[in-house]
């Protein structure tokens, strides 16, 4: 019997530890949307109109383009950072849950939109090509939540489709590349002219 209390106490404790880490509510219920964003500075933000309306969206299990949700607070996403999208109730209450903090702009925007336009040119695009060819024009690797929310206005405005898992542009997406594209084959030229197109569609 000695050793069956044993085994029973211990599958209680990992029980326990696992819900007080992965499900235990550490705040009251709070008003607003049920996600915040952890920023890369640890500090907690509510989501843009976009983020909101992303996070409502359903996804297959096998679509790139799904959101990442961390368990808890200090839980590092698979690219090593502390930012993502994390339940409210999964956010430690010592921590102040801010005020919507701004993290696009036009030209991140326009960034993942001359991605999409690039890879899109001769076939559908998925997340991880649109994100390569990113990196090809900016050296740098858009974040994921920079790629989610851009694909997200981008959507909204009518400039880019998605089929299946994969993206492209729309008739009027083709075009603002087209115009952006004419009498230069520089891509911070093609980039800064998507940019005020983004500005301009406000």
């Amino acid at each position: 019997m000695t050793i069956i209390y044993i085994i029973l106490g211990i599958i209680m404790t990992i029980g326990l530890t696992v819900y007080l880490r992965y499900f235990f509510p550490f705040r009251p219920k709070e008003p607003g949307f049920e996600y915040v964003y952890v920023n890369e500075d640890g500090t907690v933000s509510e989501l843009e109109e976009e983020d909101v309306e992303y996070l409502k969206t359903e996804f297959s299990p096998a679509d790139g383009a799904r959101p990442y949700i961390k368990s808890y607070y200090k839980q590092l996403t698979p690219d090593r950072k502390i930012s993502g999208f994390i339940l409210r109730n999964r956010v430690p209450k010592k921590i102040e849950i801010k005020p919507l903090k701004k993290t696009q702009d036009e030209r991140t925007i326009s960034w993942i939109y001359l991605a999409v336009s690039l890879a899109s040119e001769h076939e559908l695009a998925d997340f991880n090509s649109i994100s390569m060819l990113a990196d090809g024009i900016n050296h740098a690797i858009p974040t994921h939540k920079e790629m989610q929310t851009s694909i997200s206005w981008l959507i909204h405005k009518g400039l880019v489709t998605k089929i299946g898992n994969k993206y492209t542009l729309t008739p009027k997406g083709k075009e603002d590349f087209q115009i952006a594209s004419k009498e230069t084959n520089n891509l911070f030229g093609i980039w800064n002219k998507l940019e005020q197109t983004i500005i301009n569609y406000g």
